[in-house]
Order: structure tokens, then C-alpha cells, then sequence
């Protein structure tokens, strides 16, 4: 039987090149992995049983969001701002539960930062300072 894998034990490393020393960045959430194609479905005289189904180009990037707990200045978050091109340097993977094996992972394509966002500042509350990404690829390999 196969043993399913838990949600909450992920790993989020930037900087998957050869050549550049791979950072691992602490999140809280990582939501928006996802694949989908479009499709159109063509009816052929003399074929009523069933339609063709096509095969359409992606007319629509994935989003990923990425939060966590506002840490200090240094490394790759600092510099995380809209228009950042991230290319494919930026991995996703889901570890085991002691947390030294990798059971898999989720590299994104062609990746470029939209969007960052900080929780609401209130003077009356006590909850963590959140941080939050956007990015948008194109493509997502699996492995």
C-alpha cells in the first residue's frame, strides 16, 4: 500500500542552477501548483458517437503564491520584487517525515515575480508579519 504524503512538510529552494549556491527560503503556505490544458472538441460528419477532442496553446500562465513570516534583511527575499525573473530557479518539494529525503518535487518554468504583498499593519493585534509572492510561469515539471 501506498503511504500518502503530508501537505505541511515542503521544502522552497531558489537558485536550482549549477554554478550558484542554492538557497532554501522558509514559507508557511505555497499555493497555485497546478497544470491544465484547454481543449475544443470538433464533431466530424459520419463520427456521432463521439467528438474529436483538440488540443488548444496554453492561453494561461500558473500562479504561485508564496507566504511566510517576515524575516531579516539578508539573501534572496530581500530582493524579491515585481518584474524579477526567476527562469526556472525556483524548486518546490515535498519531503519526508524526517524531513531528509525528498519524496517530490515541482520546479517551475520561465517564472517572473507579479506581485508582493505585506499583512496589514495593526497596532492592536499580535499576530506575525506576513509576506507574500506571486509568481507566474509558464510551465511546471514534475519529478
Amino acid at each position: 500500500m501506498e503511504k500518502y504524503m503530508s501537505n505541511y512538510r515542503f521544502r522552497v529552494v531558489l537558485g536550482n542552477v549549477p554554478g550558484y549556491n542554492p538557497e532554501v527560503i522558509s514559507f508557511a503556505r505555497a499555493s497555485g501548483l497546478q497544470l491544465s490544458l484547454e481543449f475544443e472538441e470538433l464533431a466530424e460528419g459520419g463520427l456521432n458517437d463521439r467528438p474529436h477532442v483538440l488540443n488548444n496553446p496554453a492561453k494561461k500562465n500558473g500562479t504561485l503564491v508564496l507566504e511566510r513570516g517576515v524575516a531579516g534583511k539578508k539573501g534572496w527575499m530581500a530582493r524579491m520584487r515585481p518584474g524579477l525573473h526567476l527562469g526556472t530557479w525556483l524548486r518546490i518539494s515535498l519531503m519526508d517525515a524526517r524531513n531528509d529525503k525528498i519524496l517530490r518535487s515541482y520546479e517551475i518554468e520561465d517564472g517572473v515575480v507579479t506581485k508582493w504583498e505585506l499583512s496589514p499593519l495593526d497596532a492592536m493585534g499580535h499576530e506575525v508579519l506576513i509576506e507574500k509572492l506571486e509568481i507566474q510561469y509558464v510551465g511546471l515539471k514534475l519529478s
